[in-house]
């Protein structure tokens, strides 16, 4: 009835199916996948936390003294001392009032978007900014207005085009999570006081990765704000789960009162809620594993560079190594498969078409050899495709 073997035939014909990789091992700079191990350069775990020794052992005693489950949701039965200890500790790291904790980053978008900016307000969103944010857009009734990537004369020009709209908000990644690039802030600002808009950043990638102590976007600019929304997470430098929104009491209030995605989830375990507040102390005493990082990216950008690739400029551990071809990038995965590297293949809908790529992720374990091994296998692939990388055979 509902065609779906079809759909699913289709999919995998134009290169785009997808399916489980199983590790039987920790999320750590090393795997083990099908009994053979494996050198990662796909994971989220930035800093490294997801393997912590001090994390683990904190997480084991808290489930010891707390349980392993939250037994309901927020405003009924699944608050702790835990959760509010971790909001109370986010909102300072944040530099903000207050904060609100969700069950996943993907939930607190959709749940914070929806329940925020009504009929009306107008928001401008970043044509590649996260799905959770598109979908979060989706559910309100507000108008939206996509302007072209990080381009703030396209934004200039549609929010002057939506003059007489009075509510405005722009919504941004911090740190854009298949590009690695950063939201120009200083000029977001700008236009936000020109035009009298706010500003909602996703910093779910710039947490624990830029800024002093790690606090994100708004710390690598020195920038702290009023009109400026922080949406973060749990489960990507910082090494566990969830997500959060940094603002003011009210907003923070009215989120508690009114998002869905908030008011209708089990609560984060009373386990995580510790391991995220230990998580968030540990990262601010990160400053030298954060320039490790950045130098550690910027080498590999400019050895990929000298080998002839393509690759967008930037200082951040997400690096896209953009091929084009959703086939190539198939070829290229078990290729470095059988070189023992795990690298995943990103394909639409995941980034746009014609824009499949392997999108390399670096985390402060990684060492200089580990990054030459790649360079060389790469170098390898390159002058094996070269006529493919650049369209030359398709």
């Amino acid at each position: 009835m509902f065609d779906l073997k079809n759909k699913l035939e289709n999919i995998k014909n134009n290169n785009l199916l997808r399916n489980f990789y199983e590790f039987s091992s920790p999320q750590n700079k090393n795997i083990t996948l099908n009994d053979k191990n494996f050198l990662l350069f796909s994971s989220n775990n930035y800093l490294g936390f997801c393997t912590d020794s001090e994390l683990k052992i904190s997480s084991i005693e808290t489930i010891n003294k707390f349980g392993v489950g939250s037994g309901g949701s927020r405003l009924t039965t699944g608050t702790t001392t835990l959760h509010r200890e971790c909001e109370n500790l986010i909102s300072k790291f944040k530099n903000k009032e207050d904060s609100i904790l969700y069950s996943s980053g993907y939930l607190c978008n959709v749940g914070s978007i929806s329940s925020l900016f009504y009929e009306d307000f107008v928001i401008f969103s970043d044509e590649l900014n996260h799905s959770s944010i598109i979908s979060g857009i989706k559910l309100t009734k507000s108008k939206c207005v996509i302007y072209k990537h990080s381009d703030i004369n396209d934004l200039t020009k549609k929010i002057k085009e939506n003059s007489s709209i009075e509510k405005k908000i722009i919504i941004t990644d911090g740190v854009f999570s298949m590009d690695g690039d950063i939201c120009k802030l200083n000029d977001l600002m700008e236009i936000c006081y020109k035009f009298n808009c706010y500003l909602y950043i996703d910093d779910a990638h710039s947490t624990g990765v830029l800024g002093k102590t790690g606090a994100g976007t708004c710390e690598h600019f020195n920038i702290s704000d009023e009109k400026i929304i922080l949406m973060g997470t749990g489960s990507k430098a910082l090494g566990c789960v969830g997500g959060f929104i940094s603002s003011n009491s009210l907003i923070i209030d009215y989120l508690k009162n009114t998002s869905k995605t908030f008011i209708f989830s089990t609560s984060q375990t009373p386990e995580n809620a510790k391991t995220l507040s230990n998580a968030i102390i540990k990262c601010t005493e990160y400053e030298s594993q954060r320039d490790y990082l950045k130098k550690l990216s910027v080498y590999l950008r400019n050895s990929l560079r000298d080998i002839g690739y393509s690759v967008i400029d930037g200082i951040t551990p997400i690096i896209p190594l953009i091929l084009k071809d959703e086939k190539l990038c198939l070829i290229f995965q078990k290729e470095l498969m059988n070189k023992n590297i795990f690298l995943t293949p990103i394909r639409p809908p995941s980034v746009p078409k014609n824009t499949s790529r392997l999108r390399i992720t670096l985390c402060c374990n990684h060492t200089y050899e580990d990054i030459n091994y790649l360079i060389d296998c790469l170098k390898s692939l390159y002058l094996k495709y070269e006529k493919q990388i650049k369209g030359e055979i398709l």
